[in-house]
């Protein structure tokens, strides 16, 4: 049997769409494996697979690996988290290698657009094996996998707003300047907004501020239910300690949406708040909701008035409760209808509810047409890795885990500063969250 393996980066966002496409892999003989980022080395160990699936090959450890793919005879692709780019300056560089010998057999990208850029670019061995999918993950907004997501999940009479928090780049703020100069580094030389990255932290940390006083008015209506999602890459301490201030009379009707799958969120939400330029926006679209955007510093990293024409702005947090009641009043937003389709189309490919089975039928397709047989000869360090990640996942624990890391999430969880290194861990799956993401797929068939 032949075998791939989809490497996941983030639990959170990537799991569920991943899921869906080793659901269809499998429902065509291909046996599929799923792991964290950080196992990138030991699955060949562990797993001889056939195929290779990453979200990015731009890390400077990841070129040479891909190299050994190939005279592995291992097929390397990619599947990007992200596709909209919008910031002049990024298309350009998520389409080109950022090491000259990287090796990349298909791209599977969300857009026309980007994959015009890439084969331009020549970044995959053939232009015919760069091919638009659209975004799995999105496939859940639509049928049959909705109906994952359809038990209310607020147990209250009030319409219940979604607002999804848009802030990773606030917390540098607050942290030495070389760790900004540290991250930023690799980007600065896309375009003079990226070389602006100070300039965008102080925006986005200032926007933060601005988000608590439009949360405030809608509290003090007294008539919503908020669930605030933050962003998956953002602090989460912040709003915890935020939470941690409101009054008990409040928190009945205000709740941190952290454990649910982002799917959930929306499905059950009457009404998406955004902030400024956010994907979860174009969810909402697609789950037919009706969507506000908070707009702050407007900073052209994080803002685009290309989106901002296609739903109500709001830049006041004396406005929020007016707008959000127009928009209640008014869900389907029919005077954007038309401007979103266009934008969805050229962004987003087809939004059909079948781009995961897409991503399955391109790489079920190229194992069967490889020229290039499988000749794994592994040495003793992919042995070991390899040994590794099948002890991690016995004790239901991702590949890259220590004792000091299990015991501060027993201990503390997200509380308290966390290093890269703890939270790349925080957000790797383990086998249960693979088990739970493919029995949830699972039973949607069944049902049928």
């Amino acid at each position: 049997m032949h075998r791939a393996v989809i490497f996941v980066d983030s639990k959170s966002r990537d799991l569920m769409g991943v899921a869906l496409i080793a659901h269809h892999l499998e429902k065509r003989g291909i046996d599929c494996r799923l792991g964290p980022l950080g196992a990138w080395r030991a699955c060949i160990g562990a797993w001889k697979p056939d195929f290779v699936l990453f979200n990015h090959l731009n890390a400077a450890h990841l070129a040479p690996f891909s190299r050994q793919c190939r005279d592995w005879g291992i097929l390397v692709g990619v599947l990007p988290n992200e596709g909209v780019f919008y910031v002049e300056g990024t298309l350009g560089y998520n389409a080109r290698k950022q090491y000259s010998d990287t090796h990349c057999d298909r791209v599977f990208c969300w857009n026309e657009v980007h994959r015009a850029a890439l084969i331009e670019n020549g970044f995959c061995t053939s232009p015919d094996h760069v091919v638009p999918v659209g975004v799995p993950r999105f496939d859940f907004y639509l049928q049959p996998w909705r109906k994952l997501f359809t038990k209310r999940i607020a147990d209250t009479r009030r319409p219940v707003i979604l607002v999804n928090a848009n802030f990773p780049h606030a917390h540098f703020q607050e942290l030495p300047p070389k760790v900004a100069d540290n991250f930023f580094g690799q980007w600065k030389h896309i375009n003079s907004i990226y070389a602006d990255y100070r300039g965008a932290i102080q925006a986005n940390y200032s926007g933060r501020l601005e988000f608590l006083k439009h949360l405030d008015a809608l509290m003090e209506a007294d008539k919503y239910y908020l669930i605030v999602r933050p962003h998956p890459r953002e602090n989460l301490n912040f709003y915890l300690d935020w939470y941690a201030t409101l009054s008990p009379e409040r928190q009945k009707h205000v709740r941190l949406g952290m454990k649910e799958d982002i799917f959930e969120l929306i499905a059950n939400a009457d009404l998406e708040l955004s902030c400024e330029n956010c994907t979860t926006t174009m969810e909402a679209w697609i789950c037919g909701k009706p969507t506000v955007g908070l707009t702050f510093r407007k900073h052209p990293f994080f803002y685009t008035p290309e989106v901002g024409r296609l739903l109500p702005e709001c830049d006041k947090p004396q406005d929020v409760v007016k707008m959000v009641d127009q928009a209640l009043a008014n869900p389907a937003q029919a005077e954007y209808g038309e401007a979103r389709r266009r934008h969805m189309e050229k962004w987003l490919f087809k939004v059909d509810g079948h781009a995961a089975e897409r991503v399955a039928i391109e790489i079920e397709k190229s194992i069967s047409q490889r020229t290039n047989p499988t000749r794994i000869r592994l040495g003793f360090s992919d042995r070991r890795r390899g040994v590794k990640l099948r002890i991690a996942r016995f004790l239901g624990e991702p590949c890259h885990v220590s004792p000091v890391l299990v015991l501060r999430r027993l201990l503390k969880g997200t509380r308290g500063k966390q290093t890269v290194r703890y939270r790349d861990y925080l957000k790797a799956i383990r086998p249960a969250d693979e088990r739970r993401a493919r029995e949830l797929i699972r039973s949607v068939e069944s049902a049928d």
